[in-house]
Protein backbone atom coordinates (compact mmCIF):
# COMPACT_ATOMS: atom_id res chain seq x y z
CA UNK A 1 0.00 0.00 0.00
CA UNK A 2 2.58 2.53 1.04
CA UNK A 3 5.85 2.60 -0.83
CA UNK A 4 6.66 1.92 -4.44
CA UNK A 5 9.99 0.64 -5.70
CA UNK A 6 11.65 3.79 -6.98
CA UNK A 7 15.42 4.02 -7.02
CA UNK A 8 16.67 6.16 -4.15
CA UNK A 9 18.30 8.81 -6.35
CA UNK A 10 15.68 8.91 -9.09
CA UNK A 11 14.05 12.21 -9.92
CA UNK A 12 15.35 14.29 -7.03
CA UNK A 13 14.69 17.93 -7.86
CA UNK A 14 13.83 17.11 -11.47
CA UNK A 15 10.46 16.90 -13.13
CA UNK A 16 9.02 13.40 -12.98
CA UNK A 17 6.95 13.61 -16.13
CA UNK A 18 3.23 13.02 -16.35
CA UNK A 19 3.30 9.29 -15.57
CA UNK A 20 5.55 9.73 -12.53
CA UNK A 21 3.53 12.63 -11.17
CA UNK A 22 0.22 10.81 -11.57
CA UNK A 23 1.61 7.55 -10.15
CA UNK A 24 3.35 9.04 -7.12
CA UNK A 25 1.70 12.38 -6.34
CA UNK A 26 -2.03 11.84 -6.85
CA UNK A 27 -3.95 11.94 -3.58
CA UNK A 28 -6.32 9.07 -2.86
CA UNK A 29 -9.77 9.78 -1.41
CA UNK A 30 -8.59 8.88 2.09
CA UNK A 31 -5.49 11.05 1.76
CA UNK A 32 -7.55 14.01 0.55
CA UNK A 33 -9.73 13.54 3.64
CA UNK A 34 -6.68 13.92 5.87
CA UNK A 35 -6.38 17.51 4.59
CA UNK A 36 -9.78 18.68 5.86
CA UNK A 37 -8.44 20.34 8.99
CA UNK A 38 -5.50 22.02 7.23
CA UNK A 39 -5.45 25.70 6.24
CA UNK A 40 -4.66 26.97 2.75
CA UNK A 41 -1.17 27.82 4.02
CA UNK A 42 -0.39 24.36 5.41
CA UNK A 43 -2.43 22.07 3.15
CA UNK A 44 0.09 21.90 0.26
CA UNK A 45 3.02 21.26 2.62
CA UNK A 46 1.18 18.46 4.40
CA UNK A 47 0.13 16.90 1.09
CA UNK A 48 3.59 17.15 -0.48
CA UNK A 49 5.22 15.59 2.59
CA UNK A 50 2.66 12.77 2.48
CA UNK A 51 3.17 11.99 -1.19
CA UNK A 52 6.96 12.28 -0.93
CA UNK A 53 6.82 9.80 1.97
CA UNK A 54 4.78 7.32 -0.03
CA UNK A 55 7.05 7.79 -3.05
CA UNK A 56 10.49 7.75 -1.43
CA UNK A 57 9.85 6.12 1.95
CA UNK A 58 11.03 9.17 3.86
CA UNK A 59 10.21 12.84 4.25
CA UNK A 60 11.87 15.53 2.12
CA UNK A 61 14.79 17.22 3.86
CA UNK A 62 15.11 20.26 1.60
CA UNK A 63 12.85 21.92 -0.94
CA UNK A 64 15.09 21.13 -3.98
CA UNK A 65 14.26 17.43 -3.47
CA UNK A 66 10.67 18.15 -4.48
CA UNK A 67 10.02 17.66 -8.20
CA UNK A 68 8.48 20.93 -9.46
CA UNK A 69 5.88 19.19 -11.62
CA UNK A 70 4.81 17.07 -8.62
CA UNK A 71 4.44 20.17 -6.45
CA UNK A 72 2.28 21.77 -9.14
CA UNK A 73 0.13 18.61 -9.39
CA UNK A 74 -0.40 18.42 -5.62
CA UNK A 75 -1.18 22.15 -5.41
CA UNK A 76 -3.92 21.78 -8.03
CA UNK A 77 -5.43 18.87 -6.11
CA UNK A 78 -5.57 20.80 -2.84
CA UNK A 79 -6.86 23.98 -4.47
CA UNK A 80 -3.97 26.37 -3.91
CA UNK A 81 -1.23 27.89 -6.04
CA UNK A 82 2.05 25.96 -6.13
CA UNK A 83 3.73 29.13 -4.86
CA UNK A 84 1.87 28.63 -1.56
CA UNK A 85 4.42 25.92 -0.75
CA UNK A 86 7.05 28.67 -0.72
CA UNK A 87 5.97 29.75 2.76
CA UNK A 88 5.96 26.19 4.14
CA UNK A 89 9.25 25.61 5.97
CA UNK A 90 10.17 21.91 6.05
CA UNK A 91 12.10 22.48 9.30
CA UNK A 92 9.32 24.37 11.13
CA UNK A 93 7.33 23.13 14.12
CA UNK A 94 4.27 22.86 11.87
CA UNK A 95 6.14 20.61 9.41
CA UNK A 96 7.44 18.47 12.28
CA UNK A 97 3.93 18.15 13.67
CA UNK A 98 2.71 17.18 10.19
CA UNK A 99 5.39 14.47 9.96
CA UNK A 100 4.27 13.05 13.30
CA UNK A 101 0.65 13.06 12.14
CA UNK A 102 1.62 11.43 8.83
CA UNK A 103 3.52 8.66 10.64
CA UNK A 104 0.37 7.93 12.65
CA UNK A 105 -1.86 8.00 9.57
CA UNK A 106 0.40 5.80 7.40
CA UNK A 107 1.70 3.44 10.07
CA UNK A 108 5.30 4.47 9.40
CA UNK A 109 7.66 4.90 12.32
CA UNK A 110 11.12 6.22 12.99
CA UNK A 111 13.91 3.68 13.10
CA UNK A 112 14.28 2.25 16.62
CA UNK A 113 17.21 0.34 18.14
CA UNK A 114 15.27 -2.88 17.60
CA UNK A 115 14.81 -1.95 13.93
CA UNK A 116 18.54 -1.26 13.61
CA UNK A 117 19.44 -4.67 15.01
CA UNK A 118 16.99 -6.37 12.68
CA UNK A 119 18.22 -4.39 9.67
CA UNK A 120 21.86 -5.06 10.54
CA UNK A 121 21.25 -8.80 10.53
CA UNK A 122 19.11 -8.70 7.37
CA UNK A 123 22.06 -8.56 4.92
CA UNK A 124 23.72 -11.53 6.59
CA UNK A 125 20.52 -13.56 6.83
CA UNK A 126 18.93 -12.73 3.49
CA UNK A 127 21.13 -10.86 1.05
CA UNK A 128 24.83 -11.63 1.21
CA UNK A 129 24.64 -15.30 0.34
CA UNK A 130 23.33 -14.27 -3.11
CA UNK A 131 24.37 -10.64 -3.57
CA UNK A 132 27.42 -8.58 -2.62
CA UNK A 133 27.16 -5.52 -4.84
CA UNK A 134 26.75 -2.47 -2.62
CA UNK A 135 23.93 -0.89 -4.62
CA UNK A 136 21.92 -4.14 -4.61
CA UNK A 137 22.42 -4.65 -0.87
CA UNK A 138 21.36 -1.04 -0.25
CA UNK A 139 18.29 -1.47 -2.46
CA UNK A 140 17.30 -4.59 -0.51
CA UNK A 141 17.72 -2.81 2.82
CA UNK A 142 15.54 0.07 1.59
CA UNK A 143 12.95 -2.45 0.39
CA UNK A 144 12.93 -4.11 3.81
CA UNK A 145 12.55 -0.74 5.54
CA UNK A 146 9.55 -0.03 3.33
CA UNK A 147 8.02 -3.40 4.17
CA UNK A 148 8.53 -2.68 7.88
CA UNK A 149 7.23 0.91 7.46
CA UNK A 150 10.41 2.40 8.91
Amino acid sequence: MLITGVAEGAGVGLDLGLDGVVDHFTLSGDEAGWLRNKTDATRPGFAVQLKFLTWRGRFPKVRPELPPDAVEHVAKQVGVAASALGIYDLTSRVAKRHRSELRDLTGCHECSKTDLVKLASHPVDVIWHDERREEQVRAELLRQMRVDLI
